[in-house]
């Protein structure tokens, strides 16, 4: 989109000089049809340039809300993790409890 504004204002400026000299550029119609001319397929463009603008910000947006459905998606699954981290950490614990319990019962039996 930034090259066609620029290709919109060196265009204007083209006009501007052309006017300026009394050159409308073409021997059909006058300097001021050819400036009206060129203004309105300038606005026209221009339009165009907005609308396709206004489309890419609505595909952002829609991306944002995506990225940002997926952030909180990873952010539950670390918080899971984080859980299921402590109760294997649990179960370790409690395998060692009963190793050491296995393991002195052992001793008293023997």
């Amino acid at each position: 989109a930034e090259e066609e504004v620029e290709l919109l204002r060196n265009e204007i400026a083209v006009l501007r000089v052309r006017q300026n000299n009394g050159n409308p550029g073409q021997a059909s119609g006058s300097p001021q049809e050819e400036v009206r001319k060129t203004a309105a397929a300038l606005s026209e463009e221009l339009r165009s340039i907005m609308i396709k603008a206004k489309a890419s910000e609505e595909q952002l947006r829609g991306l944002r809300g995506e990225l940002a459905t997926l952030e909180d998606e990873l952010e539950a699954q670390e918080r899971q993790r984080g859980v299921l981290e402590v109760e294997v950490q649990e179960e370790q614990l409690r395998t060692q409890q009963l190793q050491a319990c296995l393991s002195d019962h052992q001793v008293v039996m023997g």
